[in-house]
């Protein structure tokens, strides 16, 4: 058995490695390299940040992307609290819509997904404006950095 990881987050390095290494699992973790040593989440995560974690955001959201405006109405849903959040924590995107927020994060997605990643980075900092958010990620979506990476590669702890 060998077991795999995508994306390069850092609990790979952290919380997964020392259990593998104490059972003796080989792994492989492959690598965004884009984002190594960002200090921010994956897109997609930061769309989870933004939308689908307990906050109060303004009711409408206006972009413009790639060339196309869009307009999105939160209404009731501009809050979102922790009870609403948890209820909803095992959604995935191809579900059906549980809320106005995940229908935004759904299409702001399939908007981003085709994207190169200087237009969906300016996209994903003026939805952080709109927000009023930090660019810097949680914890626990963190991204390897370059240090991380090599001690990965070469056994060390990091």
């Amino acid at each position: 058995m060998v077991v795999t990881f995508d994306d390069g987050y850092a609990e790979n390095l952290h919380n997964a490695r020392p259990l593998l290494e104490r059972r003796k699992v080989p792994a492989t973790v492959f690598l965004s390299t884009g984002y190594i040593g960002q200090g921010r989440e994956f897109w997609w995560d930061e769309l989870d940040r933004l939308l689908l974690q307990p906050g109060t955001l303004p009711e409408t959201l206006h972009l413009c992307i790639n060339g196309s405006a869009h307009q999105w109405s939160l209404g009731e849903a501009a809050h979102y609290d922790a009870d609403a959040c948890w209820r909803h924590s095992s959604w995935r995107a191809l579900e059906e819509a549980p809320s106005p927020r995940h229908l935004i994060y759904r299409s702001l997605w399939q908007l981003l997904q085709p994207l190169p990643e200087s237009e969906r980075r300016k996209v994903l900092n003026e939805l952080l404006a709109w927000a009023s958010a930090e660019p810097e990620g949680r914890p626990a979506y963190r991204i390897l950095t370059q240090h991380e990476v090599v001690a990965l590669a070469r056994g060390g702890a990091g």
